[in-house]
């Protein structure tokens, strides 16, 4: 059975640029503060947890700046975080990413951390997240007008809750149904005279 601590566990980190630096190294930092690891155990798992080229970067590495916390999570960041000009990818998916299937609080939460990254404020995120929104939600949330990043959450959360779910018919559902009519066919043929 996995216990809660496996749902926290912070990922490993491979180096590639689809990989947020910045966010990975806050978890595995939450992590350790909430385990209570002191430095050198952070380092320990650190070290692990670094895969691929990350882990050759790793190795690479002065041996001072491996045994020292502070300096290892710098040259951590100033290697793998993104640079500021390739930030515009951030901005794109920003302004151009939909609901989809996700819920609600998934997509927000998703798109604050992609204002987060462009540092754009809380309008341009308010209109990134409305252009975004499933219609029916967007409509709700057009007609209560939030002013703040706040109010829109809280109307779209309303919206969200307001959408009728469609149940989708299933192919048992249809077989059933074409069951059925095969049943009555035949009654209807049992009781007219032939």
């Amino acid at each position: 059975m996995k216990t809660r601590t496996a749902n926290i566990y912070p990922q490993n980190f491979r180096g590639v640029v689809s990989e947020s630096a910045d966010a990975w190294l806050r978890q595995f930092v939450n992590y350790c503060a909430y385990k209570g690891y002191d430095d050198d155990r952070a380092k320990a798992l650190f070290r692990v947890l670094l895969v691929e080229c990350a882990a050759v970067w790793f190795s690479s590495l002065e041996e001072a700046i491996q045994h020292d916390w502070t300096q290892l999570k710098a040259a951590f960041l100033a290697r793998y975080r993104t640079l500021e000009f390739m930030k515009y990818k951030y901005a794109t998916e920003l302004f151009n990413s939909k609901q989809g299937e996700r819920s609600r609080d998934d997509f927000c939460a998703y798109m604050q951390n992609l204002a987060r990254e462009v540092k754009a404020d809380e309008h341009m995120l308010c209109y990134a997240v409305l252009n975004g929104l499933k219609s029916a939600i967007k409509n709700h949330v057009t007609q209560v007008r939030p002013t703040t990043w706040k109010d829109l959450v809280d109307a779209a959360k309303v919206g969200e809750m307001c959408v009728p779910e469609t149940p989708a018919i299933g192919s048992s559902v249809t077989v059933q149904l074409e069951l059925i009519q095969d049943q009555l066919k035949e009654l209807s043929a049992q009781r007219s005279p032939s």
